[in-house]
């Protein structure tokens, strides 16, 4: 492989990474916050997760120009390592297990963050459930909401 493309590669994998890492850190935040029910930064760690996800496509699609400018247009860092040359190689290695750490450590908070998530909801669905059945919560919430002039259908706000 052509040293001007080594260098492009090896370049490219470290932004990914850095990009990744990033990634990673709005993850632990977004993880740290629902551990602690801070449920109003949600939105907005939402909202990053959106522009990550959205910037991830453009960095995919320049992984797979790379790729292909390698003669391997399928192919997976991993697999043109050997490509490279002696002298660029374990520097290329080193990057790419970092990389590697990243995405797995990225895997294992996403997961814990969407199945905290879920128990979250779950929870707040039963409760639901409960003050939904309890005749004396929705009585009372069913009385002042006449007294505004509303009318009672659901004293629960499912706005989320």
């Amino acid at each position: 492989m052509e040293k001007q493309l080594e260098t492009k590669v090896l370049d490219f994998l470290k932004d990914y990474s850095k990009f990744y890492n990033d990634f990673l850190n709005l993850e632990k935040v977004k993880l740290d916050d629902i551990q602690k029910g801070n449920y109003d930064t949600l939105d907005k760690h939402v909202r990053g997760e959106e522009a990550f996800v959205l910037k991830s496509r453009g960095l995919e699609k320049e992984r797979i120009a790379l790729m292909e400018q390698a003669g391997k247009k399928d192919a997976t860092f991993s697999e043109i390592i050997l490509m490279f040359s002696e002298d660029v190689r374990p520097q290329l290695q080193e990057t790419f297990d970092k990389f590697s750490e990243i995405i797995f450590e990225l895997k294992e908070v996403n997961a814990e963050c969407n199945d905290l998530a879920n128990l979250k909801l779950q929870t707040i669905q039963n409760t639901l459930k409960k003050m939904n059945g309890n005749k004396e919560v929705s009585g009372i919430y069913d009385q002042q909401a006449k007294n505004l002039g509303s009318s009672p259908s659901s004293f629960i706000s499912r706005k989320i």
